[in-house]
């Protein structure tokens, strides 16, 4: 019985490695697959269309047609697929060069003409079946306006380290006219990092998500280009089904039936393995076509997931039939004359094109009389031979070359920058305008109660400069009435299938600068709750670490970590199903997290970064961010506990008093201060006894309107506030 819904999980671990021997991650296709039946079931439907229209093929299938380029009454002596590479990169090794691309597509064209090297290797039973598919791969010499291209896309992104289906949103051009390659240095299928995927035929063959999606080092060194690019022209692997020994495993009658079952080791699926050294391996005793002989393994075949020298080297006649039916019901459009000449693809030869003047640098914030190492990656042509550089603000303001020296900025403000790159064919121009954000050298905040960052009462933490920052996720910090000490905290929503890409991705707290260049007892501090949850039968295993950065952050310094069980607030060992939505409705299931060492930075110019790295758990709540310079348990109300501050009946309107302990003689001051810090008035200042003390507010002489102030007790050595709310 055919199956249109592949139950079998393929995606492996970097035990695997290709035929050079070299380690390469797994494929994805199939859970990828099966994600997008789970949105949209109607795609079984497609499949089964797919499916019905080749088995029709077959019932007339002749693998001597198969043989000769003349047999087949092709709609064109050979299949031209326009390819466009697109490379997201954070200045690594991903950064492919264009010679580096050029020589992987003829690399691949060599897998599918049958002429890759080793292909001698191939053993008696199946040197008959392998296929010339009269396939060619060719990069595209125009892009989707008709420009002049060389079919290759360079986007700087730190995003390559998490690629995904989301990430190819940042650069893609018509599925229905190119071959869309993308490529990362690392890709993910939900929190598996695996080699890469590619999109079936009958899967999104007209989506803005279809092609293929590869790992950098995996795009290089093997077939795995050739791999990926087989499922999108409609191939499966020959282990497809769960039965595996089915005859109708792959839908294809030329491949052996095989049975794997990968085993799971750690959440990952481990592969075939390198069985060269045992050329008889055969895990079905299964006949199989033309000759009903029960052949070995097929380990030479591109679509298995053997490793070794004599693995991964040829498609079969009938894989290749398979290909061209694709190409031809489902593709017809890419293949047309007509899209050869929109693309340029209609001849092999290669124009140079005026170049794409492309920069970044490692940070855009800085400090005012520090500096930024610009980095040039201009693309789409050969032989640039001139840069020009403007840096409005910077010091030197222009530079002529491709790498500048460090640029200075000395004043404070938000500045362009613009790059002009330039060969015999032409320039390219492209300016980033508020790209360089320099700050203050010296902060003008001080530290204190108003360091906090609000989003409790005015709900102003980001006019103050707070601001979260989200490394690769469409998952969001929000508001929620859920608070350790008030009315609101920001949560962080739980994930737990990852549906909007928040597994293994860090969600980030920056503070704006303050200045703590006099302070005695400096101090950072928060409270935050979080539940784990399971994930592969185990606990997951989050962290929660605060940063410090002294040069606006330029460059940023740990300073106090939480990990794995230590990060819970309601027990290393508890854990909470994703049913559970997990709220701390009590201060017992909330943590605190202080760094106040003596190592604290000094500096006129500091900021925090607090940073959460999600593994699938349950809700993470964080609340009461404070830095300041004493006691660190700040302004919040548990910190009148030292001295039993009291403010009753707390809210009022006319009169309320405030008690309080000295425990020594010494003398104090009262203030009292708005919500943004500023002092309304003194409400005591002198020398006071031990013992209880109490002083009357009165409004109607205060004249305060009504809203959050906060009453300031200071003493010789320590600080404590209490919050009021005047109706």
């Amino acid at each position: 019985m055919r199956k249109f819904l592949f139950l079998s999980v393929l995606f492996f671990g970097a035990v695997c490695s290709n035929a050079q021997n070299q380690p390469r991650l797994g494929c994805a296709t199939d859970i990828e697959w099966q994600e997008q039946v789970k949105r949209s079931p109607e795609l079984l439907q497609m499949q089964k269309q797919f499916e019905d229209g080749f088995a029709k093929i077959k019932e007339t299938y002749n693998p001597e047609d198969y043989k000769v380029k003349n047999g087949l009454g092709k709609k064109a002596a050979k299949y031209i697929i326009p390819v466009v590479v697109h490379i997201f990169h954070a200045n690594g090794s991903e950064n492919l060069s264009d010679a580096t691309v050029t020589n992987v597509i003829a690399n691949m064209n060599k897998y599918f003409s049958g002429t890759i090297n080793n292909i001698g290797s191939v053993r008696a039973p199946f040197k008959s079946l392998i296929a010339d598919c009269e396939f060619e791969f060719r990069l595209a010499r125009k892009d989707p306006e008709g420009n002049c291209t060389n079919g290759i896309v360079r986007v700087y992104t730190p995003e390559t380290y998490k690629g995904n289906d989301i990430i190819k949103a940042l650069s893609v051009w018509d599925t229905k006219r190119y071959l869309n390659i993308w490529v990362c240095n690392s890709v993910y299928s939900g929190t598996t990092q695996v080699g890469g995927y590619a999109y079936l035929p009958f899967g999104g063959g007209l989506s803005s998500k279809s092609g293929v999606i590869l790992v950098a080092s995996g795009f290089v060194g093997d077939n795995t280009a050739a791999h990926e690019v087989g499922h999108w022209l409609g191939l499966f692997h020959p282990f497809q089904s769960n039965d595996s020994c089915s005859a109708s495993n792959d839908e294809i009658d030329d491949t052996p039936p095989v049975y794997f079952k990968p085993p799971t080791t750690g959440g990952v699926l481990i592969g075939r393995g390198n069985l060269c050294g045992n050329p008889t391996y055969n895990t079905c005793t299964s006949t199989s076509l033309p000759d009903k002989i029960d052949y070995p393994d097929m380990q030479e075949n591109v679509m298995d997931y053997f490793s070794g020298s004599c693995s991964g080297l040829m498609f079969t006649l009938q894989q290749k039939a398979r290909m061209i039916y694709c190409m031809e019901t489902f593709r017809p459009q890419l293949i047309s004359q007509e899209n050869l000449v929109a693309t340029g693809t209609d001849v092999a030869s290669v124009s140079d094109c005026a170049p794409i003047a492309a920069f970044n640098t490692k940070t855009q914030t800085i400090c005012a009389g520090s500096s930024v190492a610009f980095i040039d990656f201009s693309y789409n042509a050969a032989g640039i031979n001139t840069w020009s550089w403007e840096f409005e603000g910077g010091n030197p303001s222009t530079y002529s070359g491709k790498t500048p020296p460090a640029i200075v900025y000395a004043n404070a403000g938000t500045y362009p920058v613009k790059l002009t790159a330039t060969n015999t064919k032409g320039s390219g121009t492209t300016t980033f305008t508020n790209y360089i954000n320099v700050l203050p050298a010296n902060s003008a905040k001080l530290p204190g109660w108003r360091a906090t960052a609000d989003w409790w009462y005015l709900n102003n933490w980001q006019q103050e400069g707070w601001k979260f920052d989200y490394q690769f996720s469409s998952n969001r910090f929000a508001r929620v009435n859920t608070s350790y000490d008030n009315n609101a905290s920001m949560m962080l929503p739980q994930d737990p299938y990852n549906q909007k890409n928040s597994v293994s991705n860090e969600f980030t707290l920056i503070s704006p600068s303050f200045n703590f260049e006099n302070t005695s007892n400096p101090y950072i501090a928060f409270n935050y709750a979080f539940a784990r949850g399971t994930m592969f039968n185990a606990p997951t295993e989050e962290s929660l670490i605060l940063y410090t950065s002294s040069d606006c952050g330029k460059t940023w310094n740990l300073r106090a970590s939480h990990s794995l069980a230590n990060v819970s607030s309601i027990g290393a060992t508890t854990t909470l199903a994703s049913t559970i939505n997990f709220e701390p409705s009590e201060k017992a299931k909330w943590n605190e997290m202080v760094y106040k060492s003596s190592t604290f930075p000094k500096t006129p110019n500091l900021m925090f970064k607090i940073v959460f790295t999600y593994k699938g758990g349950n809700n993470f709540y964080l609340d009461n961010v404070r830095a300041g310079d004493g006691a660190s348990s700040g302004i919040r109300s548990q910190s009148a506990s030292e001295t039993s501050l009291m403010v009753y009946p707390n809210p009022f309107s006319g009169t309320a008093t405030l008690t309080y302990e000295l425990k020594k003689n010494q003398s104090i001051s009262i203030q009292l201060f708005d919500l943004l810090g500023k002092e309304m008035c003194n409400l005591y200042e002198g020398l006071q006894i031990a013992g209880n003390q109490s002083i009357l507010i009165d409004n109607s002489k205060l004249n305060l309107k009504g809203g959050v102030y906060f009453i300031k007790l200071s003493t010789h050595d320590n600080s404590v506030t209490q919050k009021i709310i005047i109706e």
